[in-house]
């Protein structure tokens, strides 16, 4: 796939909305916000970002796989339905894990079951008090014992301690 083809941006032709933004945060963030949304209205600077975005879509993975999930209508409407708090996150996760680990039995067994057997498969297992609570003790252990990440790094993590920053 063409990198043009995955993220396609219109610009709008009147100015960004600038009112939605929450003048209560830092207003040197709030400042640096609005430079980078009102510099996508001028066509040189448009080109530059395009150009920028191409650049990290091939050079940083984390960035590219998160353009291609974004930009997907099913794992976006996935993000819109199920990444709205800490606890849905957690529990799609579980659900995503879980499925892994059954496509992976399955796989490594060599059996013939498809996407509604292994649905299927989850719900039973799900359902057993005792599976359940071991699913659960394994995921909270993975997410106690797993911290590596591939995101580039966050200078200040402070600047996430805002709530609804584009609201």
């Amino acid at each position: 796939m063409e990198d043009t083809q995955l993220i396609k941006f219109v610009p709008t032709t009147s100015a960004p909305s600038t009112k939605q933004l929450n003048p209560a945060l830092c207003p040197h963030l709030l400042e640096d916000i609005q430079k980078v949304i009102c510099e996508v209205e001028n066509e040189a600077a448009n080109a530059q970002l395009e150009q920028q975005g191409k650049r990290l879509y091939k050079d940083v993975s984390a960035m590219r796989d998160v353009a291609e999930f974004m930009e997907d209508p099913v794992t976006r409407e996935i993000y819109n339905k199920y990444f709205t708090n800490w606890g849905d996150i957690t529990s799609i996760m579980l659900f995503f894990r879980l499925y892994a680990r059954l496509d992976s039995y399955i796989e490594k067994n060599n059996l013939d079951l498809n996407g509604y057997h292994k649905i299927a498969i989850m719900d039973k297992l799900l359902k057993n008090r005792d599976i359940n609570h071991l699913v659960c003790r394994n995921m909270a252990h993975w997410m106690r014992t797993t911290a590596k990440t591939d995101l580039p790094a966050v200078e200040d993590h402070q600047q996430f301690e805002h709530e609804n920053l584009l609201e």
